[in-house]
């Protein structure tokens, strides 16, 4: 009788065991999935022709470097055109703030995407980012190396053009990398995808969940750093005039544009 119940007890234990082998496994592919799809400037529908224009691969290549901190988040991340080590041009900036636990190596392909249409984008691995702290010190890192003969971005950073933009928790920290952190100030424009806590969680874009819209609406986000951050009047149409395209695209909802203020 105790041999059968031994037996039963030794095969549940094997069982468990595999069940907690087989969940580790796949917890662990999960963490290595990227949050956006590499193919989603391919897949994602567009509504005018603006924003398919500014989802598509602009024209730079892109090249990356991971640089290692002494941050408790880890390593910075920078995506920025190839051709920036070959010419003396300023190039401007965007800061990428990331949403909870998802840190920017997990969605490069957004990255390599802004930078293929001419900017140097820079984030981290910080999970948690809401005080936008880790957001201002890895802004002062690029400052620094802007200053540093060795480096490959010295004298390549436009300070007068740099932009932020966030998801989720990362929305949150946008206002709070502009408002309460020491570099606040050089930031020249902004965007805040569905910041957490607040009614703009929710997706304005039809068909689409919090989650995707760090990515779904990326087309019209490019644009909006394409007129602000680089002076692009063909951008500037998606906000702009008679009859801007956000407005009329039937994508979205609850659109509102309000440009009363930007010089």
């Amino acid at each position: 009788m105790w041999k059968m119940i031994l037996r039963f007890l030794k095969i549940i234990l094997i069982v468990a065991v595999i069940l907690v082998i087989t969940i580790s496994i796949i917890l662990l592919l999960l963490s290595m999935q990227p949050f956006v799809p590499n193919n989603y400037t391919q897949i994602v529908k567009t509504g005018g022709e603006l924003e398919a224009k500014y989802l598509a691969m602009g024209a730079s290549q892109v090249e990356h470097m991971e640089v290692s901190t002494e941050e408790e988040w880890g390593n910075i991340n920078v995506y920025y055109p190839k051709e920036l080590t070959e010419n003396a041009k300023s190039y401007p900036v965007v800061v990428m703030v990331n949403g909870t636990g998802v840190y920017s190596s997990k969605y490069s392909a957004l990255f390599k995407h802004l930078a293929s249409w001419g900017f140097i984008v820079i984030g981290n691995e910080d999970p948690s980012t809401c005080s936008g702290s880790s957001a201002d010190t890895t802004l002062a890192w690029l400052l620094n190396e802007n200053e540093n003969p060795d480096s490959r971005f010295y004298q390549k950073v436009d300070e007068e053009h740099i932009g932020i933009s966030g998801h989720s928790q990362g929305g949150v920290g946008v206002f709070n990398a502009i408002n309460e952190q020491p570099h606040g100030s050089l930031y020249t424009c902004a965007v805040s995808l569905s910041p957490t806590q607040l009614d703009l969680a929710v997706a304005l874009r039809n068909g689409m969940d919090h989650g995707k819209m760090l990515y779904s609406a990326d087309g019209y986000v490019t644009a909006w750093f394409m007129w602000y951050l680089k002076g692009d009047t063909e951008a500037a149409k998606v906000f702009t005039g008679d009859a801007p395209e956000l407005l009329r695209n039937q994508l979205y909802q609850e659109q509102q544009i309000d440009i009363s203020c930007i010089n």
